[in-house]
């Protein structure tokens, strides 16, 4: 890390969340302070917010200003989350020959450790037609801010985000913290700028965003594949990907101050609308989330018709701080069009700190550009097959060294000649193609450090420069734009930890082709079943769970079958905390489906350790048969009895079962859903409790003439609620009651 502050311990791999520590170093730009920001405007609109859903987490904010926490300016992407910072910036950059009547016609712009664009987006009423001049948006409008969303956040336990965006330990969070977070979940669900071009999903296909709204407060979602739309159950949604969270801004070029301060160049007038997403998932993709940039060329208000941006490339630029920063190296995959850093040493002081070995982490360039193709080619723009077009794929990495053989290109117009070498894999200074100086028999490349550093062969780091601070950059390229056009490429932020230094390159990679399954399949993921919805009943030292009473949603749970992936057992856990992960739960109980014979479910993983392709156990079942109550005497968590007054946590989940040899994992696991009971006395005045957690009461002639070969059995499922009510049974042409007691 550069500077060292909020140091959360890890959360997602069963560490305990420490307290903050804060201390400065040396700034990289010469001097110049930190840009930090507060994570909202004076009006309370936010501007700067997480994505962090599961693994690994990164801040945003909506000016590009990337990877950096706000207020601090120190690194802004944690892996695992909860850990040491692993990266401390990161930006797009873009460069071309902009033919629009300009003197300067060479420009590069983007988010390096200046900021060259601005939030908002570039309001253009006759697009290209230039009959009205496209202005920028006012950054203080209500609307220009950053948006975020998830399906589930008026359930979901949000304790952990509310810490992460208020950089608390778990101990400082309060109520209101976690009440302000749900809050702005919910707004921005209302709020969402589809027209200003988000992603969301038109549910009922009138084109236009409208959101809608349960009785209970949980958002109304779009059908389900094959389901018709309901307009009682269903409303438009907004998000991308299927993705569980979703981040969306604009921002432009259009300010010269910015652009100027950047490298020197005057702006194009480009739009830039940024989506990220991630996957609250067990798998693999628990170690990405994904960017989409889509520039749009709208032009400043100078700009003429048929105005062209030639011979343009644009970039995945990083500033990678694997914990400490002056100890890594850099390397690219041209197999996975990937750029990473890693370790340069065997151990690394941050992440030593929480007793970890140092991870790796690195940008998949999984979407170029698109550009014209073949009949027979086939790209992909906005998760959509394109016939006769074909996305770029990544055309250079390079990396440099602050102070070592190539380092950062400065903040003037010579800036814009440097980048512009950079973004076609060429050396920055003198534009000359780059040879490894320790591998000269290997020739020019564009692609510097493609050599493997867990079988030490080809061109690696550390033969030019010693260990220390890393930047690096994924470029794709050429392409050209007309005005009006627009272009679109995606990244991900993948990271992997192992064993060792070079082992964790190793589970970086085999995370990243899953990832690049994923991106390949247009991110039509399978998934675990639905969660089932759980009740906890406290009762006189004793807690009683049930996930039957819901019976839509035990349907939803135990009916899905999708993408090969088919409902087979619940899983009972205790947890030691509201904020727990699997890696902490206490599993309770399995109940399977019953003769079916499928029992233990394996999978062939990468062995962190080992470094080996292992068999392990995904899920333990028995056939046991399905059960939806579970009654609990023993604290497993202490090894004791349940106390009355205690607070104990507990999460049910479904899970469901492949077969197939190509599936990316046999068993899909729900998250959990954690609740909070706490056992108690009955209440004064309440009386006796006459009957126990899933007896069947003996109801007198209940089933008298009945015409069926069957009959009701009521069973008592809450015996703190049941005492004195009167009960309805309804069969086809009959209607029961009975009171109980």
């Amino acid at each position: 890390m550069k500077k060292l502050t909020a140091l959360f311990a890890l959360l997602c791999v069963a560490f305990t969340l420490l307290s903050d520590d804060v201390a400065n170093a040396s700034d990289r730009r010469g001097g110049r302070p930190p840009q930090t920001s507060s994570l909202r405007k004076p009006d309370g609109t936010p501007v700067s917010t997480l994505i962090n859903t599961n693994a690994i987490a990164g801040w945003i904010r909506n000016d590009g200003w990337s990877a950096r926490i706000p207020s601090s300016g120190n690194s802004g992407v944690f892996y695992p989350r909860g850990t040491a910072g692993a990266i401390f910036q990161d930006g797009i950059v873009w460069g071309g020959n902009v033919n629009d009547g300009g003197s300067q016609v060479l420009r590069v712009g983007g988010q390096t450790f200046q900021i060259g664009t601005v939030a908002g987006r570039v309001i253009d009423p006759d697009g290209a037609g230039r009959g009205a001049l496209p202005v920028a948006a006012n950054p203080n409008d209500p609307d220009v801010r950053i948006y975020r969303i998830r399906r589930d956040f008026r359930t979901v336990d949000l304790k952990q985000d509310a810490g992460e965006v208020n950089e608390k330990g778990l101990s400082s969070v309060t109520d209101g913290d976690i009440a302000a977070v749900r809050a702005q979940y919910a707004t921005d669900w209302v709020e969402w700028p589809a027209s200003q071009g988000a992603p969301y999903y038109d549910a009922n296909g009138d084109g236009q965003y409208t959101p809608g709204f349960n009785a209970d407060g949980t958002p109304k979602l779009r059908p389900q594949t094959g389901e018709a739309f309901d307009p009682a159950k269903h409303a438009d949604e907004p998000g991308y990907a299927d993705a569980d969270q979703v981040i969306w801004f604009v921002c432009n070029d259009l300010n010269v101050g910015k652009t100027l301060a950047l490298y020197g160049s005057n702006p194009i007038g480009l739009e830039l609308q940024v989506t990220l997403w991630a996957y609250n998932r067990t798998d693999p993709l628990a170690n990405v989330y994904f960017k989409a940039f889509k520039f749009i060329y709208k032009g400043t208000p100078t700009t003429p018709a048929g105005s062209t941006i030639t011979d343009m490339y644009v970039a995945q630029w990083a500033d990678v701080d694997m914990g400490d920063a002056g100890d890594d190296f850099a390397g690219s995959d041209t197999s996975l069009s990937l750029v990473y850093v890693y370790n340069g040493d065997p151990l690394d002081g941050e992440y030593a700190k929480f007793g970890l070995k140092p991870p790796a982490i690195g940008y998949d360039f999984l979407q170029g550009p698109i550009v014209a193709g073949a009949p027979t080619d086939s790209a992909v723009f906005g998760l959509k097959r394109v016939r006769g077009k074909k996305n770029l794929p990544m055309t250079a990495a390079f990396y440099f060294a602050a102070g070592g053989t190539f380092s950062d290109p400065p903040f003037t117009r010579e800036g814009t000649l440097q980048w512009y070498n950079l973004l076609r894999g060429l050396t920055p200074r003198d534009g000359s193609p780059f040879v490894h100086r320790n591998f000269p028999q290997l020739g020019a490349t564009k692609f510097w450090l493609d050599g493997d550093p867990v079988a030490g062969t080809g061109r690696l780091d550390g033969a030019i420069d010693q260990p220390g601070d890393r930047r690096i950059g994924a470029c794709a390229g050429p392409f050209t734009m007309v005005l009006g056009d627009t272009q679109e490429v995606v990244v991900g932020v993948v990271a992997g930890i192992g064993g060792d230094y070079l082992t964790s390159i190793s589970v970086m990679k085999n995370n990243d082709i899953a990832v690049q399954n994923a991106y390949n399949d247009l991110f039509d993921l399978p998934k675990a079943p639905p969660s089932p919805k759980v009740k906890g009943i406290a009762l006189n030292k004793q807690i009683a769970l049930d996930w039957g009473s819901d019976l839509g949603q035990v349907r939803a749970s135990e009916d899905y079958n999708r993408k090969g992936y088919s409902f087979e057992g619940y899983n009972v856990y205790q947890l030691p905390s509201p904020s727990a992960t699997f890696s902490q739960a206490i599993r309770l109980a399995t109940y399977d489906k019953e003769g079916n014979g499928v029992r233990t479910i394996f999978d062939d993983v990468f062995d962190v350790s080992l470094g080996i392709i292992v068999r392990v156990v995904k899920q333990r079942g028995t056939d046991s048969g399905i059960q939806r109550r579970l009654v609990i005497n023993e604290d497993k968590v202490r090894v004791a009895p349940l106390v009355n007054g205690q607070q104990y946590y507990f999460a049910v989940t479904s899970y469901g079962y492949n077969p197939s040899d190509q599936a990316l994992t046999h068993a899909l696991e729900s998250s959990m859903q954690i609740i909070t009971v706490v056992p108690k006395t009955p209440d004064p005045g309440f009386g006796a409790i006459s009957s126990r957690f899933g007896e069947e009461l003996q109801v007198a002639n209940l089933n008298q003439g009945i015409q069926s070969d069957g009959g009701a059995v009521p069973v008592m499922v809450d015996p703190t609620v049941a005492t004195g009510k009167t009960y309805q049974v309804r069969f086809r042409n009959v209607q029961k009651t009975f009171r109980y007691p």
